[in-house]
Order: structure tokens, then C-alpha cells, then sequence
């Protein structure tokens, strides 16, 4: 398409989307460019020019090509959840918070804005919140493991250890060898005291995953 028409945007924005998917994001990153020479508002190429850039690790730039497209497209839902994701790379957890929100107000049954504010919130330490947030996520889609997990881990922080056996159990139910899961809820039955159902725990969690550390109480 483009040996017919070096000027037609849509053929430089879909060749970034092959090299993108072919892992080669400095090229998508070209493609999208000249996508931009041509049509300085075009939203698609603001919005893949920043996941390139996200991809390449360069989070501040690529949150300046979200905020492009959003001025563009306000409604690009993802463009808010990947400019979230950005923010929370650089630190910048209360300001992910909001690109979050954002994109919950424009679809309220997003799972994946719930789930991304929820393990921000988290990280802030405000684990009430993130386990609101994770509830909503799984309200909207019960099959997430992680979303389980991440619950469980901000239930046993809250000190509420039976609720986040439930979670990491749910988890478990869904997928019997997560690694994570069966490691996690090891910690925590150690942390009731619950000494023999915690080793046998961790042992299915490194018979699953070998490179997990082994906790100390392995050795008593």
C-alpha cells in the first residue's frame, strides 16, 4: 500500500501494528510518526505510537502520546488504562488512580480499570479501597485469577486471614496449579499458626514453580 501511496496514514499506522506484533517496536515506533507527519490528529496513531513506547520502556513519553490521543478521542477507554499503566511504572500511583477512574466512568463494567486501580490502591497501602476495587472486578468477571489472589494478599494485610483463604482458594479452584496461590496461602496459614497445612502449601507452590524462595519456616 504503500508503494502506491506513501501518503495514505492508515497503511503506515498498520504497518506499525504488524511490526508491533512482530516485536519490533523502535520500527512501529517510525511507522506511527510518519503516520503523524501526514495527520497530526490522528488518535489510532498517537494511541499505538504510546503502547511502542511503553513497550520500549519509555513510560513519561509514552504518557505524553496517551494524553494526545485522549485530547483527540476522550472516549479511547484503553488509551486511559494504558496511560494509567504508564503512571504506575514511573511512580506516579495516585495520578494511574485517576486515568483509572476515568476510564470507569466511561465503562463501569471494565474489569481491567477496577483491577489496575485496585493493585495501585494497594500499593499506596490502601488496602480497604483495593479490596473494593478488586470486588468490583470480580463482579464484573469472576474468572481472574490474579484479581483473587491480589485480593487475598490485601485480606491477610487487613488481618482478615479466613477471607483471603477464601480468595486464594477461589483462585485455586480455577486453576489448581498457580504457583502463586498455593505460595501465598502458605505464608498466611503460617501466619495463623497453622504450621503443617503452611509446608505442604509451599511445597506444591515450588513443586509448581522450583525458583520461589523457600521461607524460613521450611527449615523449623
Amino acid at each position: 500500500a504503500l508503494e502506491i501511496n506513501p501518503k495514505d496514514i492508515n497503511a503506515w499506522v498498520n504497518r506499525g501494528n504488524s511490526l508491533t506484533d512482530l516485536g519490533r517496536n523502535e520500527d512501529s515506533l517510525k511507522s506511527y510518526n510518519k503516520a503523524l507527519e501526514f495527520d497530526p490528529n490522528n488518535s489510532a496513531a498517537w494511541y499505538n505510537r504510546g503502547n511502542s513506547l511503553a513497550k520500549l520502556g519509555r513510560y513519561k513519553d509514552a504518557v505524553t502520546s496517551y494524553d494526545k490521543t485522549l485530547e483527540i478521542d476522550p472516549g479511547q477507554i484503553d488509551a486511559h488504562i494504558n496511560r494509567g499503566n504508564s503512571l504506575a511504572e514511573l511512580g506516579r500511583r495516585e495520578d494511574a488512580i485517576e486515568s483509572y477512574n476515568e476510564a470507569i466512568k466511561i465503562d463501569p463494567r471494565y474489569a481491567k480499570a477496577w483491577y489496575n486501580r485496585g493493585n495501585n490502591l494497594a500499593e499506596l497501602g490502601r488496602h480497604e479501597e483495593a479490596v473494593k476495587s478488586y470486588d468490583r472486578a470480580l463482579e464484573i468477571d469472576s474468572g481472574k485469577i490474579d484479581v483473587h489472589i491480589n485480593r487475598g494478599t490485601c485480606l491477610g494485610v487487613l488481618d482478615r486471614p479466613d477471607e483471603a483463604i477464601k480468595s486464594f482458594d477461589r483462585a485455586l479452584e480455577i486453576n489448581p496449579r498457580d504457583a502463586n496461590a498455593w505460595y501465598n496461602k502458605g505464608v498466611l496459614l503460617h501466619k495463623m499458626g497453622k504450621i503443617q497445612e503452611a509446608k505442604e502449601c509451599i511445597r506444591k507452590a515450588r513443586q509448581i514453580y522450583p525458583n520461589l524462595p523457600i521461607p524460613p519456616f521450611m527449615k523449623e
